[in-house]
């Protein structure tokens, strides 16, 4: 695709800028941006001053260790925090907005979108509660084995919108998004 994916353009912004200003508007606080390989590139164009870069020393680790950098960046009065991947820029603010105030209501439960009460996607909520378990869980099982946890709560909040399972991972994928802009 010739450039880091959070640098691609979607109607007129980066991924990363797209993103950040869904999930800000859905309610988010502190965002933090976990980059590796492209992180100076990346923190260069950083989409707003409220942003924290945290660099991920081994992403050959996958998502998990994303997530373990991420979560080492974050302050220590949030309640929680959303995992969202940034090749997704079309997930809207409703959907971080809706996860939100699920998170609100449940506190301690993992807060995961489902489209049309059928299929999980992202992003997803994860409380303080269960920040332990993301550092204890097997490598090569990641996420799947927080959220599937028998101590770990789970809530689905579905939505209508594909927008939460569907993502950018090819150069077609990237080209069938920029022929679909308005």
């Amino acid at each position: 695709m010739g450039e880091p994916k959070a640098l691609l353009l979607y109607r007129g912004e980066t991924f990363l800028s797209a993103v950040h200003a869904a999930a800000k508007a859905g309610g988010a606080g502190q965002v933090i941006v976990v980059a590796g390989i492209h992180s100076a590139q990346i923190g260069r164009r950083l989409p707003a001053a409220d942003a924290v870069m945290a660099v991920n020393p081994a992403p050959q680790g996958g998502m998990i260790s994303s997530v373990r950098t991420g979560l080492r960046a974050v302050r220590e009065t949030a309640s929680g925090v959303f995992i969202a991947l940034v090749d997704q820029p079309f997930v809207t603010a409703e959907v971080f907005a809706g996860l939100a105030a699920e998170h609100a209501q449940t506190p301690d439960a993992v807060v995961i979108a489902r489209y049309r009460g059928k299929k999980r996607g992202h992003p997803i909520v994860l409380p303080r509660a269960v920040f332990p378990l993301c550092f204890s869980g097997p490598d090569n099982l990641g996420l799947h084995w927080v959220t599937h946890h028998p101590a770990v709560t789970v809530r689905d909040v579905d939505f209508e919108t594909d927008s939460i399972i569907r993502d950018v991972d090819t150069p077609q994928d990237y080209l069938r998004l920029t022929e679909a802009q308005p």
